[in-house]
């Protein structure tokens, strides 16, 4: 019986060697695991701080492009305003040219094209 009792001893102490082994070696895996880990975490960390610079120059353009934005908002506001001025301007002659009568017609295009005509005659005689 004694000799069963060593055999059980040995085979239980082979077990623990066993399983102490085993967990050893798989702390070592963890342990590499955990390198690589960290080492994809610095990959990681470089992109996204690299994604932040170019993030940084995308809002200094954004903002150079909404301040040219503005200037050219403020182009077309003024723009607009010379054309309606210029409308309204055109739509008052345009009302004033139903008031005249058919001489004072007649006498604005004498007058205008014996102005054209006396200058287009004094450059020729040049």
């Amino acid at each position: 019986m004694e000799e069963k009792k060593r055999n059980y001893t040995n085979i239980l102490l082979i077990l623990v060697l066993i399983v102490v082994g085993f967990s050893i070696y798989t702390s070592m895996n963890i342990r590499t695991d955990v390198e690589g880990y960290n080492k994809k975490i610095e990959s990681l960390q470089k992109g996204i701080d690299s994604v932040m610079v170019l993030n940084k120059e995308l809002d200094k353009n954004i903002v150079s492009l909404n301040s040219k934005i503005k200037n050219v908002d403020s182009i077309i506001g003024t723009v607009e305003n010379n054309v309606n001025k210029i409308k309204r301007n055109t739509d008052e002659q345009i009302s004033n040219v139903d008031t005249f009568t058919f001489s004072d017609l007649e006498q604005f295009f004498t007058d205008r094209y014996n102005s054209q005509t006396r200058t287009t005659d004094s450059e020729t005689s040049n």
